[in-house]
């Protein structure tokens, strides 16, 4: 299969924005091989800062809703949890009366009939 765009397309799409005076943020090829030329001032690209991600953090804790959002999750977790443990326990109790079973044939099975 072939490409759908060539790296002398963006070359030339780079060249003409530029000439143009023009300063390139970035560029984006879509999956169909059309090239998008973003202009502008390209976007810092610095970590955030610890500060920056407590904010953020109490940015997100005082979302109306927020508090009933995270109680229904832990709610589900919780949900989860029980139904798992509960599984669990069957399968043990099958395991167990399958055991006591083996236990009651300790002759061959065609000595019962």
């Amino acid at each position: 299969m072939r490409a759908k765009f060539r790296q002398v397309d963006v070359a030339r799409a780079l060249r003409a924005t530029k000439a143009s005076g023009l300063e390139i943020a970035r560029v984006e090829i879509n999956a169909d091989g059309k090239i998008v030329v973003i202009c502008g001032a390209p976007e810092p690209t610095r970590r955030p800062s610890a500060l920056d991600l407590w904010k953020a953090e109490r940015e997100m804790e005082n979302i109306p809703g927020r508090a009933a959002y995270e109680k229904w999750k832990s709610d589900q977790a919780a949900e989860k949890a029980s139904e798992a443990w509960k599984a669990k326990a069957e399968a043990q109790k099958r395991k167990a009366e399958a055991r006591k079973l083996r236990k009651g044939f300790s002759k061959p099975l065609a000595t019962y009939s």
